[in-house]
């Protein structure tokens, strides 16, 4: 994912800075959007795909690698449900802590932007979500 949230942000420097203790998710929810989203997004931002077959899919904690140099990134398959219908043309990712809604953690712009048909099947091979500290 290109950036966390403010939200993430703020988690992480009140657990570094301030003693907060984290209450960090332990399962993940990637969502894909058709509009742009950016680090004030939540989970609830507006551009979300919403055509039928549709589901943000989760990682768990053990479904990332372990974090080295600053990155961390999947190592499983996440493969989303084939489209009943047209979904648009994705243009970016968030990363969220609830299946619909929520806080949104991280996000990315697809590039290049994927156009997704019915029957289309979207999925991200291990190593293709990657999240870093910038």
């Amino acid at each position: 994912m290109g950036d966390f949230t403010t939200y993430m942000a703020d988690k992480v420097l009140a657990e570094v800075f301030n003693g907060v203790a984290p209450n960090y998710p332990t399962t993940f929810y990637v969502g894909l959007w058709t509009t742009p989203i950016d680090d004030f997004s939540d989970g609830s931002a507006a551009g979300e795909v919403s055509g039928a077959g549709y589901a943000r899919v989760s990682l768990e904690v053990a479904d990332w690698k372990p974090v080295s140099n600053g990155v961390v990134s999947n190592n499983v398959l996440l493969q989303y449900p084939m489209a009943d219908e047209n979904w648009g043309m994705l243009t970016h990712v968030g990363l969220c802590d609830a299946p619909t809604g929520g806080a949104m953690l991280a996000h990315t712009a697809l590039v290049p932007e994927l156009m997704v048909s019915q029957t289309d099947i979207v999925l991200f091979r291990p190593n293709e979500l990657v999240v870093t500290l910038s």
